[in-house]
């Protein structure tokens, strides 16, 4: 990527004192604040947009849906503008800083109290110190009432308050129109989460066929979108497959693909071969199977630095398992969960058998976008235990 620079026919001035003198100096240049009270070249079509709204939720969602569909991302970031508004207007391809200060000059137009935020992103780092340097991107956000949205028009799969994983970095720092600044927390507090219903049979040689279907809400279905509609096809499907170690996939579907409103809605039908160990006339499997976690990300024996998620997520997966006839169930794993401290997490692990069929239900939440490294040990433990718990295996017997 590359990184926009403000114009060399700035004013030079001291910007190493403070954020102050930061902020003064990225907003004064030709290239960011004149920016935002360019606004000839949009106002007859947003006033006809929002001739008919007077709701301010309305009206910032009809003018973000307006701005992503209108001008096109050219995938460089800064927050100065390159060829600025009005050319990115009419050429409907831009960088990050002429769609979301465009963005945010049309909400301003429309009478919200919409502000440009400073934002470096997770691949930038964290800007410790005042420099122009710090910060490397920037978003939009409207104050609406008490509570207020933050709104990022480069994704055509973002939403208010869902902005793109590369911008969940610590603070964002809202300019006002004077030049002064406050921080604002850039992590969603919204779970994203994501239920899995999976049905499966068990073969008498180990093999197992059923059905998935998933359900993926707010930066999951974000993640997957981005994952998914541009790409082709089966070379998805494939990678699918590829990543859950073979398997084969029928019927693939996915509602909601386009409707942000709408939870994304995953299908498919699937085979696997060796699902199952067989030894004399026993028969051993996880129940998980292949959607089992099989490897602790935490592996260093300390860290000095936060476990940085992103965004607080959900995780709940039930399963429903027919073992093959001539068999009966002879041992289960024991039902349990785990609690990371300061309700930071947990892991709901519980399994029952009636008959031919096994029922499981997982729940794993994280509720924190940011764990202090102080909890580094409990959050490997967690883990390790969590993977322990979900490699357990169910043992039939033969009849």
């Amino acid at each position: 990527m590359n990184y926009l620079t403000l114009s060399t026919d700035a004013p030079i001035k001291s910007y190493t004192t403070s954020w102050s003198d930061v902020v003064n100096t990225i907003y004064d240049n030709s290239n960011f604040g004149p920016e935002l009270n360019k606004k000839g070249y949009f106002e007859e079509e947003i006033d006809a947009l929002i001739s008919t709204v007077s709701d301010p939720i309305q009206r910032t969602t009809l003018i973000f849906n307006y701005v992503k569909n209108k001008v096109k991302w050219n995938g460089y970031y800064g927050y100065g503008t390159n060829d600025g508004v009005k050319k990115a207007y009419k050429e409907q391809v831009g960088n990050v800083a002429e769609i979301n200060l465009m963005l945010t000059a049309m909400l301003q137009h429309a009478g919200l109290r919409a502000y440009p935020v400073l934002v470096s992103t997770r691949q930038h780092g964290v800007p410790l110190f005042p420099t122009l340097e710090g910060y490397n991107y920037v978003v939009s956000y409207v104050k609406i009432n008490d509570g207020g949205m933050l709104l990022d028009a480069t994704s055509r799969f973002s939403r208010p308050n869902v902005l793109p994983f590369r911008t969940l970095n610590w603070q964002g720092r809202v300019i006002a129109e004077a030049g002064g600044s406050t921080l604002i927390d850039l992590y969603p507090k919204q779970t994203s989460q994501n239920s899995v219903f999976f049905m499966a049979s068990l073969s008498e040689n180990g093999d197992l066929s059923g059905g998935y279907r998933s359900i993926k809400k707010s930066h999951k279905a974000l993640s997957f979108r981005e994952r998914y509609i541009d790409v082709d096809r089966d070379d998805f499907i494939a990678r699918l497959e590829n990543n859950y170690g073979g398997l084969e996939i029928s019927d693939y579907n996915v509602k909601n693909e386009l409707d942000l409103s709408k939870p994304i809605v995953e299908s498919y039908k699937f085979v696997k071969e060796s699902q199952a160990d067989i030894i004399g006339d026993k028969m051993y499997f996880s129940p998980l199977f292949f959607l089992k976690t099989t490897d602790n990300p935490f592996k260093l024996s300390k860290r000095e630095f936060p476990v940085d998620f992103g965004y607080p997520s959900k995780m709940n997966s039930k399963i429903v398992v027919k073992i093959p006839e001539g068999y009966r169930i002879e041992s289960l794993p024991e039902s349990g969960g785990l609690e990371l401290p300061d309700d930071l997490g947990k892991f709901i692990y519980q399994v029952s058998g009636t008959g031919n069929t096994i029922q499981v239900s997982v729940l794993h939440e994280v509720n924190s976008a940011i764990i202090n490294p102080a909890y580094y040990e409990a959050l490997k433990s967690y883990f390790a235990q969590m993977i322990e718990k979900e490699n357990e295996q169910i043992v039939l017997s033969r009849i």
